[in-house]
């Protein structure tokens, strides 16, 4: 019997502090006129690239090298000059391009990775020749390279070359 009584009596606390809590809400939302409003700030922030890793858009569709002996301090080494041209197949542009240089020795053991960035924009159907560029301190076991694309970030095309603008 003691312990109905208990409960009911911790059961009518409970009714009174949950009717006192509705009931103070309400004389707040009175005297202030209404609910309170929230104040929701909303902010513009600018468009950032958009990186695409081994983007299949893009390949490489020329690429040649020259070795050429350099002696360094820390004994002969390769300087190598490259070229390469990059071919955008897809119908996005694509700017800050990456490319991987991977240097094989004669035996096609991998002797030296590199990479070279270049910030220009690839229009969609185009391709990008950079002039020719120089990597130097390579080890001198290095006889072949194979370059591949790393990375791009998908570039904002002007409005009227967007695809769908017309």
């Amino acid at each position: 019997m003691a312990r109905r009584l208990l409960f009911f009596a911790l059961t009518l606390v409970l009714v009174a502090a949950l009717l006192y809590l509705l009931l103070r809400g309400a004389r707040q939302e009175a005297e202030t006129g209404g609910p309170i409003a929230e104040s929701e700030t909303t902010e513009k922030s600018e468009s950032s690239a958009i990186r695409v890793l081994s983007p299949q858009d893009l390949e490489i569709t020329g690429s040649g090298m020259v070795l050429e002996s350099q002696s360094g301090t820390s004994g002969p080494s390769l300087a190598a000059r490259h070229e390469v041209e990059i071919r955008n197949r897809g119908r996005l542009p694509y700017g800050e391009v990456q490319i991987r240089i991977v240097y094989r020795a004669g035996n096609g053991k991998v002797v030296e990775t590199r990479t070279r960035k270049f910030p220009e924009t690839i229009a969609p159907g185009q391709s990008l020749k950079p002039g020719d560029f120089r990597v130097e301190g390579l080890p001198g076991s290095a006889v072949d390279a194979e370059m591949s694309v790393a990375y791009a970030d998908i570039a904002t095309a002007p409005e009227a070359a967007r695809p769908g603008s017309d």
